[in-house]
């Protein structure tokens, strides 16, 4: 994969996740402000459930599609059995899926102690077949590095997503016009990609059986390793939800909103990663796997430390903006979620790095670990902090994430990563937002903010980038704005 190549898919996911992450914050918006905190906690509580069950709907076939499309790209035969085989048996399990989720919906409303959630649920379950075969079809565009195409289904879902809830919450239908609008977003959008897909594979039913044991057996350790990372990135909201109120949930739905805005970067590097480290690692390239995880990683770093700092220092800000000041105990969990987020998004930028050489075990076993690490901390935390005790549990998790990534990268993949480097950045971060909480009461708040900010600036350009880390960067993001302006 060339530069050029890298930078145009790259651009053309960042654009749409750019339009996804606004939909998504734009939603959180609108409802907490004109329903509030409570109902936004509702919507997200329901949100988190079905999240989980899609996971469970696929069973890691929509990520398998990936890797055998990139795989056999080049053979149309094989192509065309694995993905009409993806695609059958996404709507068999994602209607089992639905299925029981609508059964559950009165339990899982019991569990938490919010009786609202069993109507919230029976609608979302509905949608689950048609999200799982989604998903399927766009591991498909993934696999063929198709981003114009992937990324064009990903703004048509969310211009659909933001106009039937603005449609169905304006003519009073509440939080359940929310989660309706969820379910006719991807009724709408299973249309568009039938109508892209069908330029790309031909549907046919052939060697049905064992092609569904080989993507069920690799599917399943990507599910495995998934559902724990699931696990980890949804226990926080799930226990404030069982340990505190729907407000709560509400709250700490704008702290992980503004906390996880800007990892729609890394997001949109690992979407390109993940097939390109595949074909390297395919072909034995293992220097060009190794440059590319290195430099993606490192660049993530640099960008999200800014964005991130300018975050912690307007959150309040932005809040007292966009929403009401009930949502002022969010402040606190920002800063200290926004840390973890810095430091695991440089990881996510490759984080499908070992299961694109073949090794999803160890996703799973690192998930794994750092999920017993989150669900811990909360339990002992949230009791006692609230819900900035469930983010000091998530920092610390995707932290604990994040180094042994960077371990196993150097023991396994034989990837180096300048743990010095990382460790001088991330503690120039932390000086710089304890800098500000304790001096923030005492001079001017705009002042502090340029010295501090600045101050950032120039280390960063002086001694924490070389000129050639400069010049890659500079090169990576012309290509990207030149597409973008295409």
């Amino acid at each position: 994969m060339t530069v050029r190549k890298f930078a145009f898919d790259v651009s053309w996911v960042f654009i749409s996740n750019i339009i996804t992450l606004a939909t998504g914050f734009l939603l959180s918006v609108i409802l907490g402000r004109f329903l509030g905190a409570a109902p936004l906690g509702l919507f997200k509580m329901t949100s988190t459930i079905y999240a989980i069950t899609s996971l469970v709907g696929g069973i890691g076939i929509p990520v398998a599609i990936v890797k055998y499309v990139a795989e056999y790209k080049e053979d149309k035969e094989k192509l065309n059995i694995f993905v009409s085989c993806g695609v059958v048996n996404s709507v068999i399990f994602g209607a089992i899926a639905g299925t029981v989720l609508f059964t559950l919906s009165n339990t899982l409303a019991n569990v938490f102690n919010m009786p609202e959630l069993t109507g919230l649920i029976k609608i979302i379950a509905f949608s689950l077949p048609f999200l799982v075969v989604n998903n399927t079809l766009l591991g498909l565009l993934n696999g063929l590095r198709e981003m114009k195409s992937y990324s064009f289904r990903t703004v048509f879902r969310s211009a659909f997503l933001l106009g039937f809830t603005i449609l169905f919450v304006g003519i009073g239908l509440g939080i359940k016009g929310a989660v309706l609008a969820v379910l006719s977003s991807e009724v709408g959008t299973l249309f568009l990609l039938i109508f892209i897909s069908r330029n790309f594979f031909n549907f046919v039913i052939q060697d049905y059986v064992k092609t569904t044991r080989e993507l069920v057996k690799f599917g399943s350790q990507l599910f495995l390793a998934s559902a724990i990372y699931m696990v980890n990135t949804y226990t926080d909201t799930l226990l404030v939800g069982f340990f505190l109120m729907d407000k709560d949930v509400g709250i700490y739905a704008i702290a992980i909103a503004l906390s996880k805005s800007f990892l729609i970067i890394p997001g949109s590097l690992s979407t390109v990663t993940y097939p390109a480290i595949s074909e390297y690692n395919s072909k034995g390239s293992h220097e060009s796997v190794g440059n590319l995880i290195n430099k993606s990683m490192k660049y993530s770093l640099i960008i999200l430390s800014i964005l991130g700092i300018l975050i912690v220092f307007f959150s309040k800000d932005i809040i007292l903006l966009l929403l009401k000041p009930e949502f002022l105990p969010a402040v606190t969990p920002i800063a200290i979620l926004i840390l973890g987020m810095i430091f695991f998004g440089s990881m996510s930028s490759i984080g499908s790095a070992f299961t694109a050489v073949g090794r999803p075990d160890i996703p799973f076993k690192t998930n794994m670990f750092a999920a017993v690490v989150n669900l811990s901390l909360d339990v002992v935390l949230i009791p006692i902090l609230g819900i900035t005790g469930a983010a000091i549990g998530t920092a610390t998790s995707f932290s604990v994430l994040t180094i042994l990534a960077i371990y196993l990268l150097n023991k396994i993949l034989n990837v180096k990563i300048d743990i010095r480097w990382y460790a001088k950045v991330l503690s120039t971060i932390a000086l710089i937002i304890a800098a500000f909480f304790i001096f923030k009461d005492w001079m001017n708040l705009y002042l502090l903010i340029s010295i501090l900010f600045g101050g950032y600036l120039t280390l960063v350009s002086k001694f924490l980038i070389t000129r050639d880390d400069k010049k890659d960067f500079w090169k990576m993001a012309k290509q990207i704005l030149k597409k973008s302006s295409y």
